[in-house]
């Protein structure tokens, strides 16, 4: 039985597409609304790459006593024009594609600072309330 879950695993997670380049995950993937915040761009910027940093980073997880996978999601970390672009993703493996990408960019008198998310799929839009809470300021705890 445990052959037979382990194949259909290795079947399965071989069967996942996701998008290769931020590109194709801007195009393809689900969009948040648009944030707004009174704090500077910067700041707000630097609490979204802290709680990204914080729940993806390379590491290894432990699936039993001895067994486990290596999950190698990250952050890339882009500045242009004075927005700041934050892309969670995973640079190799059959894992390899971008789930997640902000943009954090200045607004105006209204909007000091504007957030926009787009996420893979359903699973990476819970993180949608949570990246606002850390634009925030607050400490969300990241989700498995």
């Amino acid at each position: 039985m445990k052959k037979l879950i382990a194949i259909s695993f290795i079947l399965l997670s071989g069967c996942s597409i996701f998008p290769e380049t931020k590109e194709e995950l801007l195009q393809t993937g689900t969009k948040s609304p648009e944030y707004c915040f009174n704090d500077e761009s910067e700041r707000v910027a630097q609490r979204v790459e802290t709680y990204l940093s914080k729940c993806y980073r390379p590491s290894y997880v432990r699936t039993g006593e001895v067994t486990g996978f290596v999950n190698n999601q990250q952050v890339k970390k882009e500045v242009s024009n004075g927005a700041t672009e934050l892309s969670v993703y995973s640079p190799s493996g059959t894992g390899a594609g971008y789930f997640l990408n902000v943009l954090i960019s200045k607004g105006d008198a209204s909007c000091k600072t504007k957030m926009s998310v787009t996420a893979y799929n359903f699973a990476w839009v819970r993180h949608f309330k949570k990246l606002n809470e850390s634009a925030n300021g607050g400490d969300p705890w990241c989700p498995l």
